[in-house]
């Protein structure tokens, strides 16, 4: 048997993944969890039925979802699912209570992959739609600081390529990133 380079995480602890159901996200999940996290707290906007409703037929993206949380489970990491738009201070302050009263263990990494993608030319995007578009990325990363961020060994705050690189149509989303 021969010592693995991989850092080891804690099992102990758990591990904050927005975005935790997109492909970044679930690319981070499987990561993580190859590098020893045994306990994944997954945010999404969209989030996934209860789980009593799992073996019933679902359009595409949710059963991939309920897929790779299953795969997740099978390799004897906990996955906890929580439904939140970072963006909105209230819903995570309000998810984050919940957690911690049901006692589950601190989440001491957060890895913000959180974003909203809109196809079309930046001149074109009204006010508003700038705003939405940004709001996952800017309000998220400071809702998270503030409500997590003395508390954490890691906060990981994911961007694309797409900031620095001509990306065409996807108007604000370089912006936020």
């Amino acid at each position: 048997e021969t010592a693995s380079s991989e850092p080891q995480l804690p099992p102990g602890e758990a591990h904050l993944i927005t975005g935790g159901l997109g492909a970044l996200g679930r690319a981070l999940a499987t990561e993580l969890a190859q590098m020893g996290a045994r306990r994944l707290v997954l945010l999404s906007r969209r989030g996934l039925p209860d789980r009593e409703h799992w073996s019933d037929d679902h359009e595409e993206p949710v059963q991939r979802s309920i897929d790779f949380v299953r795969s997740l489970e099978a390799l004897g990491v906990s996955v906890h699912l929580g439904q939140v738009d970072v963006a909105r201070k209230s819903q995570l302050s309000h998810f984050l209570a919940s957690y911690r009263s049901e006692g589950w263990p601190p989440i001491r990494s957060v890895y913000h992959a959180a974003g909203t993608v809109q196809w079309g030319r930046l001149v074109d995007a009204s006010a508003s739609d700038i705003t939405a578009l940004m709001e996952a990325k800017t309000l998220g990363t400071q809702n998270l600081d503030q409500l997590l961020g003395k508390k954490l060994d890691r906060f990981v705050v994911f961007s694309s390529a797409s900031a620095i690189l001509r990306t065409g149509n996807m108007g604000v989303y370089p912006a936020g990133n």
